[in-house]
């Protein structure tokens, strides 16, 4: 037997072997970067998953700074998310909040748990069109949770479920906050027209100026699989990205195109090679923004001074994070105009200049028992979140990530962060992404967008007091819109009946119920269809057997059976169809099994009942070319030496040779 090893080995060691001075500049840049994409989107998403501002903030503190330290990716930022919102928001309306952090604590055990066990791939088994589901639900969720403040309403408390909210909404209809509004629709506008990186990538080497939108693995062609779509073609990485492989299970990733500042002064230093290839433009460089310069229109003057400062003005834009811009003018705005809005001061009174002392959560057997479900819940999201989130960093950098080790920090993470305040953590595509793009070397990147963060709730935090509602409403609507893959429904008429229920059901029951229901249901969903598209494919057909064979000199008959597919619970009335025609056995069946991938133990019960009915009426049964698994599961359970050796062949040539030779052999 094996004995268990724990392998704990953070990426942050490798990076450190080669670690220079021009790879501290450039984490260092690509950190300050990070933190201001990260400022306004931990506070939104902390107070959209129903807890105050700071414990955001401290989620993205903590949390990201433990993701980049003990992590198996170089450059995964982690830090609150919008997947979570929903989820949280639910578990802190019926549980409570001291709840919410034990149940973050305990999904952080599961997690460390899993990396450990070296379930790092277990993602792989997650369908598609459940994620595409369950994340378009969560968006949907989002958004709607966010109305109450983007509209200036007065609602004390927002309901948990969907109808709930709906009515509620309704209600209060009337409380329309004309200035709350108007803020708001200048937030989402500004975030809309915001100028964007360019998005399509002509070469895998240019890979670290890719934008969030294009998450998928560059220009590589690809070929789409899954059990329940049919076979796609291959295509190019844009054409992936419509097959909503990747892009359906962003949290936040469309936000860093308009909130991603591409790369300060300190970008341009070289990148290594385990980071960039050879003779790619380096973020930063003169030679990355020629690479995106637009070319001059037909007819028109490259040299024309209008143009140049026009791309000049956008390559600008991009370097300034979006949201961080409409925070600063919203701020501003409702303070000078001294604006009747609800702010952070107003709901919250303020952010704290400190962290708190870590504190144990009040733990009660009761209450542990009743968070089983939703502990499960946070570590499944955060552990498709985190490794999916890894991989498309894999595919912009050129890196490998280690996903148990990833999984174990991120375990660590959800049970340290909750101590101190925090909400679940996970890595985040769009901060992930806008770190890579700002040149990022190391896990040290990482690092320094958790330090400025703190010094901005040491130093800053009064200053957040005047911040708008509206405006962290109108960055989260932002983040719902994008976080959806909506192409995927009008994709939905190129794919099989089975896979559009298991995607609109999916979507319905997280909308509806939530996320905890919906991936159960749609998990219960897609296993039936597979067990119902791989008994389908299932065949036992007769096939002819040769004139020399078909009739033995000795009179006796020869029928002859191939199984093709998996004789397993959902298949055996194939097998049992053999012996359900009105004609008469055989004297002899040969059953060729050469085709048959997989047998379980109801398959293996079928057939030897199949065998004990053959010999009730005084047959013979002969079994050839079984594969491995079926071989292994046959002899262990004494099948094969209950069939005798003589009924035991490696193919059906050897059975035809054997039967013509020797007719009226019996088996020993």
């Amino acid at each position: 037997m094996k004995r268990f090893t724990l392998h704990f080995r953070p990426a942050l060691l490798d990076s450190l072997k080669t670690y220079h001075r021009q790879d501290l500049m450039a984490d260092v840049g690509a950190g300050l970067t990070v933190a201001c994409v990260a400022l306004p989107l931990a506070m939104a998403f902390g107070i959209a998953s129903g807890v105050k501002p700071e414990q955001g903030l401290i989620t993205a503190i903590i949390g990201g700074a433990l993701v980049s330290l003990l992590g198996g990716s170089k450059v995964q930022i982690g830090g609150p998310a919008g997947a979570f919102v929903a989820m949280l928001y639910g578990i802190a309306m019926t549980y409570g909040m001291s709840n919410l952090l034990l149940a973050t604590m305990m999904a952080g055990v599961v997690l460390f748990l899993m990396g450990a066990l070296r379930l790092g791939q277990i993602i792989r088994f997650v369908p598609i069109s459940i994620v595409i589901g369950f994340t378009n639900g969560i968006a949907v969720v989002i958004m709607l949770s966010q109305l109450k403040d983007f509209l200036g309403l007065r609602i004390e408390k927002m309901p948990a479920n969907f109808f709930s909210q709906l009515d509620v909404l309704l209600h209060y209809r009337d409380g329309l906050n004309l200035p709350a509004v108007g803020l708001g629709l200048a937030t989402l506008v500004t975030l809309f027209l915001w100028p964007k990186p360019p998005k399509v990538m002509t070469s895998r080497q240019t890979a670290l100026e890719q934008p969030a939108q294009g998450v998928v693995d560059l220009d590589v062609p690809t070929t789409i699989v899954d059990a329940d779509v049919r076979p796609l073609a291959t295509t190019d990485a844009a054409d992936a990205r419509d097959t909503a492989v990747t892009a359906a299970v962003t949290t936040d990733a469309t936000t860093s195109a308009a909130a991603s500042a591409t790369a300060p002064a300190a970008a341009s230093a070289t990148t290594p090679t385990s980071l960039h290839r050879e003779g790619a433009p380096r973020p930063g460089t003169r030679e990355a923004a020629a690479h995106h310069q637009p070319q001059a229109p037909a007819g028109r003057n490259s040299t024309d001074p209008a143009p140049v400062q026009a791309s000049a003005l956008k390559r600008l834009l991009w370097r300034i994070p979006a949201p961080l811009v409409v925070l600063l003018f919203g701020t501003v705005l409702t303070w000078w105009l001294q604006l009747p809005l609800e702010t952070i001061g107003s709901r919250f009174g303020g952010i704290p200049q400190s962290l708190p002392s870590p504190v144990l959560p009040s733990f009660d057997w009761q209450s542990a028992q009743n968070l089983v479900g939703p502990t499960l819940a946070i570590a499944f999201l955060g552990a498709i979140e985190s490794l999916l989130c890894a991989r498309v960093a894999d595919g912009m950098a050129h890196d490998r990530h280690d996903p148990n080790q990833e999984l174990m920090a991120q375990g660590i993470a959800n049970f340290t962060t909750p101590l101190f305040g925090g909400i679940a953590v996970t890595g985040t595509i769009a901060r992930t992404v806008t770190n890579i793009r700002s040149g990022a070397h190391s896990p040290i990147a990482g690092v320094v967008h958790a330090l400025t963060l703190l010094v901005f709730m040491l130093l800053l935090a009064p200053l957040a007091v005047n911040i708008p509602m509206s405006v962290l409403a109108g960055i989260l609507l932002f983040v719902g819109f994008n976080m959806g893959d909506w192409r995927a429904f009008a994709r939905l008429r190129r794919f099989t009946l089975n896979y559009r229920t298991v995607l609109v059901t999916t979507f319905l029951l997280t909308v509806v119920f939530d996320l905890t229901v919906a991936v159960q249901f749609g998990l219960l969903l897609a296993s039936f269809f597979f067990i119902y598209r791989v008994a389908r494919v299932t065949r036992v057909d007769r096939i002819e057997a040769p004139a020399d064979v078909a009739t033995l000199p000795g009179g006796r008959s020869v029928g002859v059976w191939q199984a093709y597919g998996s004789i397993f619970f959902g298949s055996i009335s194939k097998l049992e169809a053999i012996t359900a025609t009105p004609q008469p056995l055989p004297d002899i069946v040969v059953l060729d099994l050469h085709r048959v991938i997989t047998m379980d133990t109801t398959g293996l019960d079928a057939l030897q009942t199949l065998h004990n009915h053959i010999l009730e009426h005084g047959h013979r049964l002969i079994v050839c070319g079984a594969n491995r698994q079926p071989t292994s599961l046959m002899n262990r359970a004494g099948f094969l030496e209950e069939l005798g050796e003589g009924n035991c062949f490696e193919s059906l040539e050897q059975v035809y040779e054997a039967l013509v030779n020797q007719p009226d052999a019996r088996p020993q």
